[in-house]
């Protein structure tokens, strides 16, 4: 199975549990209430607000979930790299490393891609300027009666992919452990980058993301 084949395949897997979701809160419940209305108990109202809401949701969610806006993006950047066939059929002709349990990664000397569900991206090799992996703690309160009784903090790792045109992609990362296998990887395919967070990186990328390309 192709990634254009998996990415179509989830946007329908999306569209369809939106589809039970939106009739369960709200198609099921309109008709409830419209049938009621009918039969003289009120209601009417609500039960055609609730059905033109699940219409409208199934219609939204359709023309989203189509894979049509994220599959353009990924095949306009397939395309900027070259022959849209030659680039596909690399790019399922690459092992997937299991190692990386989140994200579906494929690395190839001219490009670095990955794909989350309907999610794909792929970069030019060089296109990369710095890649690092961002910690990020977020503090969760347990309330009652809006008085907290308990904080726990978890800490979320992931991978940040800068380009020189400063665009940026972080994706999720399993663990810290898994960033740093990855970004070995990364250093060897790709050893013109920059790779490792330091605030002098940092703003010497804000100023001119060409000065980390060596």
């Amino acid at each position: 199975m192709t990634w254009l084949t998996e990415i179509k395949k989830a946007s329908r897997s999306n569209t369809v549990a939106v589809a039970i979701i939106a009739a369960i809160f709200l198609l099921i419940p309109g008709f409830l209430a419209l049938t009621l209305g009918l039969q003289g108990s009120g209601g009417t109202g609500i039960g055609i607000i609730l059905i033109l809401l699940y219409i409208g949701i199934l219609v939204y969610s359709t023309r989203k979930s189509s894979a049509g806006n994220t599959q353009e993006i990924f095949l306009q950047e397939v395309d900027s790299i070259g022959d849209r066939p030659v680039v596909l059929t690399a790019i399922d002709a690459i092992p997937r490393d299991t190692r990386f349990i989140i994200e579906d990664v494929r690395l190839h000397p001219a490009f670095f891609a990955f794909r989350a569900g309907t999610i794909a991206h792929i970069w030019r090799a060089d296109s990369l300027a710095w890649i690092y992996i961002k910690k990020q703690n977020t503090t969760n309160k347990s309330t009652l009666v809006g008085i907290t009784i308990a904080k726990s903090i978890s800490t979320n790792y992931f991978l940040e992919v800068c380009c020189v045109n400063r665009k940026s992609y972080a994706f999720t990362l399993k663990t810290e452990q898994e960033g740093q296998n990855l970004i070995a990887q990364l250093k060897t395919q790709f050893p013109h980058a920059t790779f490792g967070y330091s605030p002098q990186i940092e703003q010497a990328y804000n100023y001119d993301p060409r000065q980390l390309i060596r």
